[in-house]
């Protein structure tokens, strides 16, 4: 089930393995708001999460953009979250899961 070993014979034990596994549930346990409410998931995940419109544009989402759903940058409105670096957060959603099932 986990990608701990295989039939290879090795001499070490798969430490980045493990270590990958072991920040994948101490992320999803400890800092994602599991079970906190759709709002608040939501919320975090726009505010943590890398968004394709967000790296294509090289800037976080406008309010209005967010509001359209579209990636269409508009006069109106600032962002949702000014202070997100959006390349940062492309290596933030490698550890961000859905739920327990996809950890």
């Amino acid at each position: 089930m986990f990608p701990i070993r295989d039939m290879n014979p090795t001499r070490h034990v798969a430490v980045v393995t493990l270590v990958l596994i072991a920040a994948n549930v101490i992320v999803f346990f400890f800092w994602q708001p599991f079970g906190a409410g759709a709002q608040a998931e939501l919320e975090f995940l726009y505010h943590r999460a890398a968004v394709a419109c967000e790296l294509v544009q090289g800037r976080p989402l406008s309010v209005g953009e967010l509001a359209r759903n579209t990636c269409e940058p508009q006069a109106i409105g600032g962002t949702f979250f000014p202070d997100k670096n959006v390349y940062l957060a492309v290596l933030t959603s490698m550890f961000l899961h859905a739920n327990l099932i996809h950890l």
